[in-house]
């Protein structure tokens, strides 16, 4: 170890505090006090040493003596060196007084950090041996180790962690620590680890059981197997698998390890999953309000197990003064390789916007798989079966589109993201019957970006913007379901569902060939549940192929609460309209929905 004999012990030097006996007890009255405790904000150890102490969370609860007060001093002072210990600190001079001969009394105590302890070696023992293997043997970096560190608890358990998972993740699955030595020099200022792993038997894949199926067929589990039999036992692998079931979302619990003594060559262990299914079946209801659109009411049923494969089977009925809808969907996960799924949709709709009246069917059915862990795409076929009426002439939509997605998402939540950002790709190439025989091309781009402006999130900035094309036809030979609108909930708060554009001769929208929509909001948390939003939105549809910077913009402003329970923000939005036009636009929109608005 390169360390002199007899400075193995680590020592504290300090001025003890004074003796209980030393104190006469004051039991008539309780000891309150005053405290101050000095100590130099190095490397974080003032706040640890604050939250640490006694005397500081207890000084509203004071002890019933002077005695009873001296004992707490001296536990804060055996917390303090701890703290200052685990921190690098191995030789703080701290020193301890009580003043007074009768309550309040002052209590002081000052810390002087000293040297921080550097890490000097870190030796790592087998039990049993080293493995025979020698790239199964752990070097100081895989265990993210680096000699000369600050010799700080937290560093050195974590190094303990990673070299255990390192050989969970290499054959060892029964790897644990079994002790670990430190030892400081207090002459050279540094420390010496001895950590003794145990790694146990080298294990390989076996074959798989299962225990727990009942209605879930046994293809979800095979389909979802991470690694092939024979190869050696990995945690990660094991730990993915399990993650994967888990968001098949047809189990409430899985656990995967293995059982047994060896049953094959080079160790190989049956592997046991044991699984506990859920509960398939769930239905729900939903209220929305906008002052726009009116309130709507939806009533969802869902079976997560239609086929015994993990098939999702939705479906969602909208009722609402504007529009009526019956939404379904049929999601196959996994379909003809793994992380791909096919989805099927077919929605009946009955929709009355002053833009137009659409009534008949829309469907899809589309390929959806991951490129990435943030990247997806969808690549499928669409079709329009309906009667359109725009307000001046009424025709039947007949159109088989081939939609193309790609979208980015690394935010850390669906519905109410304080980080990351996402980005989404659209192109629809369109082809049949409006009138006449049509083609054009739909293209879009939306993003939206978060940034935490304090620690803590409770201070979010949020940006979106929005930009879309159509390429291929006039504006009149383009169905007004597949023309852009702006304005409403989803788009230009302060102005009315689809309003934010171009009018006909009584005031109704008309669409536009192009789009484009900006808008950015501050989240400012109040308190844990409650929290407001001000933001800030502006746009429009354009009838040419891209904007024309000659066209009126038009912006929004406003004031949002919201209410943050379990399963996201309750939404209350009221937008201003800034560039109101008389006789059309309401001075103010509401708008009442689960879920930040972008």
């Amino acid at each position: 170890m390169g360390l002199a004999a007899g400075v193995l012990v680590s020592l504290v030097v300090g001025t003890p505090a004074a003796s209980a006996e030393d104190i006469p007890d004051k039991a008539a009255e309780p000891a309150t006090y005053e405290v101050a405790i000095n100590v130099p904000d190095v490397d974080g150890v003032k706040a640890l040493i604050f939250a640490s102490s006694q005397l500081i969370t207890l000084e509203n609860t004071p002890p019933d003596s002077a005695n009873g007060l001296q004992r707490r001093i001296e536990s804060d002072v055996d917390s303090f060196r701890a703290v200052m210990r685990s921190n690098g600190y191995y030789d703080p001079d701290i020193r301890s007084s009580l003043e007074g001969d009768a309550p309040p009394y002052k209590v002081d105590i000052s810390i002087a950090p000293g040297p921080r302890y550097t890490l000097a070696e870190f030796d790592i023992v087998f039990l049993g041996g080293l493995p025979d293997d020698s790239a199964r043997v752990p070097t100081l970096a895989d265990g993210g180790i680096t000699l000369g560190d600050a010799a700080v608890a937290d560093g050195i358990a974590a190094a303990d962690s990673t070299l255990v998972r390192w050989l969970k993740n290499r054959g060892f699955p029964f790897a644990k620590v079994v002790d670990r030595l430190a030892l400081a020099d207090h002459l050279d200022r540094t420390v010496w680890i001895q950590l003794t792993l145990e790694t146990g038997p080298l294990v390989t894949f076996g074959a798989l059981e299962t225990e727990g199926l009942v209605d879930v067929m046994p293809a979800v589990i095979t389909t979802n197997i991470t690694w092939q039999e024979g190869d050696d036992y990995s945690q990660g692998k094991v730990n993915e698998m399990r993650n994967r079931l888990l968001d098949a979302n047809v189990f409430e619990s899985v656990s995967i390890r293995p059982e047994g003594d060896a049953d094959g060559p080079a160790g190989a262990r049956t592997m046991m999953v044991k699984v506990a299914e859920s509960q398939f079946r769930s239905i729900s209801a939903g209220l929305k309000y906008s002052t726009d659109l009116g309130p709507e009411l939806n009533f969802d049923w869902e079976h997560r197990n239609f086929f015994g494969e993990a098939e999702v089977l939705g479906l969602r009925t909208t009722i609402g003064t504007e529009r009526q809808r019956l939404d379904s969907s049929l999601r196959i996960p996994d379909f003809k390789r793994r992380d791909q799924d096919l989805v099927i949709r077919a929605n009946l709709v009955n929709e009355e916007f002053d833009a137009y009246t659409q009534t008949g069917a829309i469907s899809s059915v589309v390929l959806e798989w991951p490129v990435n862990d943030n990247l997806r795409t969808s690549w499928g076929v669409a079709t329009d079966f309906l009667e359109i009426d725009d307000n001046e002439d009424a025709d039947r939509s007949y159109l088989l589109g081939l939609p193309v997605i790609y979208s980015w998402d690394d935010t850390d939540s669906l519905l109410d993201p304080t980080r990351g950002f996402r980005v989404e790709f659209r192109v629809t190439p369109w082809v049949g019957q409006f009138g006449e025989p049509v083609s054009f091309l739909n293209t879009s781009i939306k993003g939206s970006t978060y940034l935490s402006m304090i620690e803590d999130e409770r201070l979010v900035l949020a940006v979106r913007g929005e930009f879309g094309t159509i390429f291929g036809e006039d504006l009149n030979n383009i169905p007004s379901n597949r023309r852009f609108y702006a304005g409403g909930g989803g788009s230009i708060r302060g102005y009315e569902f689809q309003k934010a554009g171009p009018l006909d001769n009584e005031n109704d929208p008309t669409g536009g060939r192009s789009l484009a929509v900006f808008g950015a909001e501050l989240r400012i948390k109040i308190t844990e549940d409650i929290g407001i939003v001000p933001f800030y939105e502006g746009g429009s549809v354009f009838t040419g192929q891209l904007p024309d910077a000659n066209d009126q913009l038009f912006w929004a402003t406003g004031l949002g609460l919201r209410y943050y329970t379990a399963i996201g923000p309750v939404r209350f939005d009221v937008g201003i309209p800034l560039d109101r036009r008389d006789d059309i636009d309401d001075p103010f929109q509401i708008y009442v929905s689960l879920g930040q608005a972008f």
